[in-house]
């Protein structure tokens, strides 16, 4: 076997001061090295994780893994199955609350063979050795098995359920209806426990008046009602309404004659009565005290209207040759007409009016007379006369 000695230099080994190969000198020359070429990366583990996470398998696929946090079972009070990979980790399937028959569990509902459980005993979870219950019948309805392997019924006796994301509750009962329906608007709930009538209207959200008991009839009595201001309605067997102040659209003081029809209520009421008198009402009065109105229609001038409306008893005096017309002749009317001569010599003719004889009379001319016409209306025409040359 050949045999090389490298001597190299004291303050640095990588300088060959010398070398012999079999006792022979020889030359070395050191190269320096240069990188290879990388190879391919091998399978690692996921990257990742946090302290005390464990790796497990995502999928049948070579090298497909993750970080898992482990699941807690330290919480009391919590329903637990043992996991089933058959080792010592046990995983929570439903929130707090205890089961009324104590060592109930869950366990891999695919096999009821003996092995270790945890159960609920009371308020702390216990890991027992063998079989004391189990999940079985997994393929139908499922159902639960005591160690004999008779069918028990677990009854949950509180705790929180948490929030099911569905249920069916054909058979639950006690539901409490002011805590346990949502979506109910605000005094449903107060209504339906407690059916008052109060409650009821609390639950109404408007549409609705007053604050007494709620009325469930055909024919209710109201009693002092407010009906507001209806549309429409039909007041056939209404009683009782107020004249003075439960209708509308009456004249000035007719709403009190008709309460109190007195004379003076009815005159007040009225707009165009004369004097303020007693009201009568009779086919012959009889007349107390009968006082006929003069009314003065002032100066002629050369035409004049007569008009019964201002009464019918008038003065006119002569300012001019004045043409009188008359009104119309209605049976019955009459008028008595003073004519003033003023400062005489004026004429005064009557349209419409038939005179003793056919003539009709020449009013005095003298200053500061008058005469008296008398007219009454046959229907068709006036007929008149007249008293002469009285001194005013």
């Amino acid at each position: 076997m050949d045999t090389i000695t490298l001597t190299v230099a004291e303050n640095d080994p990588d300088v060959v001061v010398s070398a012999t190969l079999n006792e022979e000198a020889v030359t070395i020359t050191l190269v320096e090295a240069q990188d290879g070429t990388n190879g391919t990366n091998g399978a690692g583990v996921a990257a990742g994780g946090s302290a005390n996470d464990i790796l497990k398998k995502t999928s049948s696929t070579d090298y497909a893994t993750e970080w898992e946090t482990p699941t807690s079972t330290a919480t009391a009070n919590a329903i637990v199955r043992r996991d089933a990979s058959g080792g010592a980790a046990f995983v929570a399937l439903t929130g707090t609350g205890n089961w009324s028959t104590t060592g109930h569990f869950f366990s891999n509902p695919s096999t009821s063979e003996a092995g270790h459980f945890l159960t609920k005993n009371g308020t702390t979870p216990t890991l027992v050795a063998g079989r004391s219950a189990w999940f079985s019948n997994v393929s139908g309805a499922p159902q639960f098995k005591n160690g004999t392997g008779s069918a028990v019924t677990l009854i949950y006796d509180g705790g929180a359920l948490g929030t099911p994301s569905s249920g069916t509750l054909t058979n639950c009962t006690g539901l409490p209806v002011t805590t346990g329906i949502s979506g109910m608007a605000p005094g449903v709930a107060q209504y339906l426990e407690g059916g008052s009538g109060s409650t009821f209207q609390s639950s109404l959200s408007g549409g609705y008046t007053g604050t007494d008991n709620v009325v469930f009839s055909n024919n209710p009595t109201l009693v002092t009602p407010n009906i507001g201001t209806p549309s429409s309605g039909t007041l056939t067997n209404c009683t009782g309404l107020p004249v003075t102040t439960g209708v509308s659209g009456l004249g000035t003081n007719v709403a009190a004659f008709l309460a109190t029809p007195t004379s003076a209520n009815l005159a007040a009421a009225l707009t165009d009565e004369t004097g303020s008198g007693a009201a009568m009402f009779g086919t012959n009065p009889t007349l107390t005290g009968y006082t006929e109105a003069t009314v003065a229609i002032g100066n002629s001038g050369t035409a004049k209207t007569i008009s019964l409306a201002n009464g019918t008893f008038q003065t006119v005096t002569l300012t001019g040759n004045c043409t009188f017309t008359m009104p119309t002749a209605t049976a019955g009317q009459s008028f008595i007409l003073k004519i003033l001569t003023g400062a005489g010599g004026f004429t005064g003719t009557f349209t419409s009016v038939k005179w003793p004889g056919g003539t009709a009379p020449t009013i005095t001319t003298t200053a500061s007379k008058f005469d008296l016409a008398s007219f009454i209306a046959d229907g068709s025409a006036w007929t008149g006369s007249i008293i002469q040359n009285y001194t005013a």
